[in-house]
């Protein structure tokens, strides 16, 4: 599934490298360093664990040398994204967030868990008709975000403070701080989904909803009031220095 996500992205007309960061908690002890070339990946680490651990644990100096980090979960089916689309929204107006439009694997079945981030379809005659290509959010799902390297300073710092293993703070955390870079003019755009280049939910259902905590990875559901709090100053130091462009207000 990794291979063939990977050989689909290579495949995109300008040349675009993409490297792969792959946390697997499904076999422990497994290694993989032998097939690192054959993957793309620059990162293999099999290990239990929860995405928030993952991506604190990732080197500065090796997510600094990307435009993007996309915080991908492993059962996103490509079949109808293409990055020759995407890639063209992400140069025409730089957002520091933004994601595919989801779609379920199947009619009727689950997609995103947020009615702004499913895929729309046709407008009404009169409005116009025609499926647009892109469209503006205030709330991007951790699901599958494409975040701009310039946030991952201070998103890391967020990251590396967290009390529980829950990403819902990081999307919290994600969604606020878009929000007010926007508002500074740290930012053309709020975050985008990218309509017209969606992602399949296969649903595989490796984390069960409804759950405080999952047996199968140990992760938390839920909010932790302990992570519930507002930018730091840490963190906002760390996303200046992050060279968000623009001009920035003084209290962004």
């Amino acid at each position: 599934h990794v291979a063939g996500i990977h050989a689909k992205l290579r495949e995109n007309s300008a040349g675009d490298q993409f490297d792969l960061a792959i946390f697997d908690h499904g076999n422990v002890g497994a290694d993989d360093s032998a097939r690192l070339p054959t993957w793309g990946a620059v990162l293999v680490r099999r290990t239990r664990g929860c995405k928030p651990s993952y991506w604190a644990s990732l080197e500065l100096r090796l997510v600094l040398r990307y435009d993007y980090v996309w915080l991908l979960d492993g059962d996103m089916g490509f079949d109808y994204f293409s990055w020759d689309l995407y890639r063209h929204v992400l140069l025409e107006h730089d957002p520091l967030v933004s994601q595919p439009a989801i779609i379920p694997r199947e009619p009727r079945a689950r997609g995103s868990d947020h009615f702004q981030l499913r895929m729309l379809g046709p407008a009404k005659k009169k409005d116009g008709g025609g499926v647009p290509m892109y469209y503006e959010t205030s709330k991007a799902e951790i699901q599958a975000p494409v975040v701009s390297a310039r946030l991952w300073p201070g998103l890391q710092a967020r990251l590396r403070a967290l009390v529980s293993s829950s990403v819902w703070t990081v999307e919290d955390f994600v969604n606020s701080v878009t929000t007010a870079a926007f508002a500074a003019g740290c930012t053309p755009t709020h975050s985008l989904v990218v309509n017209a280049s969606p992602l399949r939910h296969m649903n595989s259902g490796e984390i069960k909803a409804g759950r405080e905590l999952n047996r199968s990875t140990g992760c938390h559901f839920g909010r932790e009031p302990a992570d519930c709090h507002n930018v730091s100053a840490e963190e906002a130091k760390a996303l200046l220095v992050g060279g968000i462009p623009g001009q920035c207000s003084s209290n962004f």
